[in-house]
């Protein structure tokens, strides 16, 4: 962006629109020197940088920024990465995760040349090992839930890892190129897309949507439950690990979990953080619209159809989820809002065509 003063006039003369408020001197970002080269203006006061993409996807999709005052923004992409699942402010890529058990059987198979292990696109924050516990009987939002049966535990760890994670650099052979492709290319585990992975000594907040097998009509679920806990590396337990339980009203069957965790620093020990979706003591319990982010952050996410793509939940900051509904010829007719007080219908729209007689 440029930054300069503008060609204004005394306050007394009267105010020509046509030619009033343009730059004074303006100076462009490239200039062409007597070498015939073209030279950028990096190092002048005036151009000034506001924002710069950090990281993006196999499809070009970018997942990572940052402005000047260093704060990120990340996305997350899902559905074969076509569409985004959540955004998150103040967040790096690897800070933030979201999974709402909806896109494990998404697939394009539109592919022309490649084998079908090319298809496959791992997940930023993976739980598909479970894929076999995903259930239409409830959920939250979308299609499917993650049923964890009686007495058992559905649990995923991931690595807990400090700034250095974030030093990623590729490099290219100087070699020739032959028939359009380069001879060869030197590259290690660091240029890889980053998974989640948060960081020591940092405020994590934990939140997810549970309903139990037996739908409470009083109090609350009691017996579903989150527990996060920390590992070394010989998989022992680091400290105190800590439960979460569902709080607030019951909406439509569906309770909220909600914490905020604090990540041990790294002299402790951690290797890595164990996120544990508990079943019931009596009960199966189901899960769905699973995230964590940084404390200081704040994370939207997106729930769509797994066939026709089409948006059919919003979740705002506190996880509390805006409904889309549309008729057969896809047009949007209703949208629905989730509060303390149950779902509200917000707006509602209806058309039609006029026929014509002959």
């Amino acid at each position: 962006a440029y930054y300069d003063a503008r060609k204004e006039p005394a306050v007394n003369d009267r105010t020509n629109i046509r030619t009033y408020g343009l730059i004074n001197n303006f100076t462009p970002f490239w200039t062409y020197n007597t070498s015939n080269n073209w030279l950028a203006d990096n190092k002048g006061s005036k151009w000034v940088w506001t924002s710069e993409n950090t990281l993006y996807d196999r499809k070009g999709n970018g997942v990572e920024s940052r402005d000047p005052l260093g704060r990120y923004t990340s996305g997350q992409f899902g559905y074969n990465q076509t569409v985004p699942i959540a955004v998150s402010q103040n967040s790096k890529y690897r800070e933030s995760g979201f999974d709402g058990f909806e896109d494990y059987d998404y697939k394009l198979d539109s592919y022309i040349g490649l084998d079908s292990c090319a298809k496959i696109i791992l997940k930023h924050f993976d739980w598909t090992k479970y894929k076999y516990l995903r259930s239409a009987e409830f959920s939250h939002t979308g299609l499917y839930s993650l049923k964890v049966p009686q007495s058992e535990q559905a649990f995923v760890k991931f690595k807990v890892s400090d700034t250095s994670e974030d030093n990623r650099s590729v490099w290219i052979r100087d070699n020739r190129i032959s028939d359009a492709y380069p001879k060869g290319l030197i590259t290690n585990e660091d240029s890889w897309l980053p998974v989640y992975s948060p960081t020591y000594k940092d405020s994590i907040v934990v939140s997810a949507w549970v309903r139990e097998q037996d739908l409470c009509k009083t109090g609350g679920y009691e017996q579903a439950g989150i527990v996060v806990s920390f590992e070394n590396a010989s998989f022992a337990t680091v400290g105190t690990p800590v439960p979460l339980k569902a709080s607030g009203p019951v909406i439509e069957g569906w309770q909220r979990i909600e914490g905020v965790v604090m990540v041990p620093a790294g002299s402790t020990g951690v290797n890595s953080m164990r996120v544990s979706l508990e079943g019931g003591s009596s009960q199966a319990v189901y899960y769905d619209d699973l995230r964590i982010h940084p404390f200081k952050a704040n994370m939207k996410s997106f729930v769509y159809h797994p066939v026709n793509l089409r948006l059919l939940s919003e979740l705002d900051e506190n996880n509390y989820a805006s409904f889309y509904e549309y008729d057969d010829e896809g047009t949007l007719i209703r949208v629905k809002k989730e509060t303390e007080r149950g779902v509200k219908t917000i707006k509602e729209t209806r058309s039609a065509l006029i026929k014509q007689e002959n």
